[in-house]
């Protein structure tokens, strides 16, 4: 049997909108996408400002949550084969399996710091590297491969140095990752909101950029307090 990603994401898809309570939620946050923006935002300002203080809690939280739903999707399967299944196995399932990816994170937490590092260069140098290598390179297709070599690399290197100065690095990623974030569902929310028309991406870049540096300046004094 051949296995894709997009069979896989097709796959998961289907079992959500098979779930009544998954469905109703999908099918709110798409008639209200702005709910959504601004959840991300909020997220944002915690990893901004609070990132390093709150990353363990952050880290079992998301391994509960893939625990918890994959707990869903394997409950989900089994309804379909056992008729009439009594709603506290599927509760279970999902229970164990949360417990199990929220203990896990813990176990796996440099990984976990390795990772976001990695991802929050990536997605914070990416547009940047845009910027510089449309003056070098002008094909499409190389541009972009340009772009996508460039920003994975120095994810990987920031991933690994995170490993060497965890505290440091990891304080930077998070101020400067939640500071984009910010800046961008910032911009995005006055446009869906339609307090403007136009976004000068610049401008993010400038908030983003001060966003980063306050997040630097708190996250430095919390640590100091707590050390």
């Amino acid at each position: 049997m051949n296995f894709s990603l997009q069979s896989i994401l097709d796959f998961i898809r289907g079992q959500i909108e098979q779930s009544e309570q998954a469905g109703a939620l999908i099918s709110y946050l798409s008639a209200h996408p702005l709910t959504m923006m601004i959840i991300i935002l909020a997220a944002g300002v915690l990893t901004c400002f609070f990132g390093y203080k709150f990353f363990r809690l952050i880290t079992a939280l998301c391994g509960a949550a893939v625990g918890a739903f994959i707990g869903f999707l394997i409950s989900n399967l089994l309804s379909k084969k056992i008729e009439n299944m009594d709603a506290r196995i599927s509760l279970g399932i999902i229970i164990v399996l949360g417990l199990i990816g929220l203990f896990s994170a813990f176990k796996l937490v440099k990984s976990g710091i390795f990772a976001a590092c990695a991802y929050l260069t990536y997605r914070f140098i990416a547009p940047l590297c845009a910027g510089i290598i449309s003056g070098f390179v002008q094909e499409k297709t190389g541009f972009y491969v340009s772009v996508m070599v460039v920003s994975v690399v120095l994810g990987v290197i920031a991933g690994l140095l995170s490993l060497i100065l965890t505290k440091l690095t990891l304080t930077v990623c998070t101020a400067v990752g939640g500071g984009y974030i910010v800046a961008e569902y910032a911009s995005l929310i006055a446009l869906s909101s339609e307090i403007t028309q136009t976004i000068n991406n610049t401008v993010v870049y400038i908030i983003a950029a001060v966003l980063a540096l306050l997040g630097l300046l708190v996250q430095f004094k919390i640590n100091a307090k707590s050390k």
